[in-house]
């Protein structure tokens, strides 16, 4: 969605003449998605109304019957005081900084600044985003080879911090970039 979403916005706004437009068809669209999800999915496949009850029996066959144990209080001081809980917090902030802008402020960026026209402003939008989801794939791939290689820690740390600094130095070479 995130990817395709500029492009189809920007062919809505060249031939409707107005963003409000794409609200208008997005907010549909997802007020029948939610419709759709609403009617169809369920916390369990034994909730929907079309399962019967031959269904039922073959989906519990073969889990084991737990009694229901009181809820355990969530672990506050754990999580407060982790270091890597605490870190890997900055990271996610200091990445979606980019990622905010990005999504929320690239197209009035480009238009604003750079005079970049609707009918591009689209393209160059959804070019970044797939961009950013290559780059999330291929991370994946990459994290796994990196941890088979040096190990689940290294193999984990490797992609974040070499990808974060090379995302801050990208962001800081945009600076001089005309």
């Amino acid at each position: 969605g995130a990817v395709l979403a500029p492009a189809i916005t920007s062919v809505i706004i060249v031939n409707c003449g107005s963003w409000r437009w794409s609200a208008w068809i997005f907010g549909g669209t997802g007020l029948l998605v939610a419709l759709y999800f609403g009617l169809v999915f369920r916390e369990t496949p034994a909730e929907h109304p079309a399962c019967n009850d031959q269904e039922r029996s073959y989906l519990n066959e073969g889990r084991p019957h737990h009694e229901q144990r009181p809820p355990t209080p969530f672990p506050w001081r754990d999580v407060l005081t982790n270091r890597s809980l605490w870190l890997m917090c900055a990271v996610q902030f200091l990445t979606n900084i980019g990622w905010v802008f990005i999504l929320n402020s690239l197209p009035d960026y480009l238009k604003d600044v750079h005079r970049v026209s609707d009918a591009l402003n689209g393209p160059i939008s959804t070019c970044t985003m797939s961009i950013g989801m290559f780059g999330m794939l291929a991370g994946g791939f990459f994290t796994d080879f990196c941890a088979r290689r040096f190990g689940v820690r290294l193999g984990r740390l490797i992609p974040l911090v070499s990808t974060r600094f090379l995302a801050g130095i990208m962001f800081f070479l945009c600076i001089f970039m005309p």
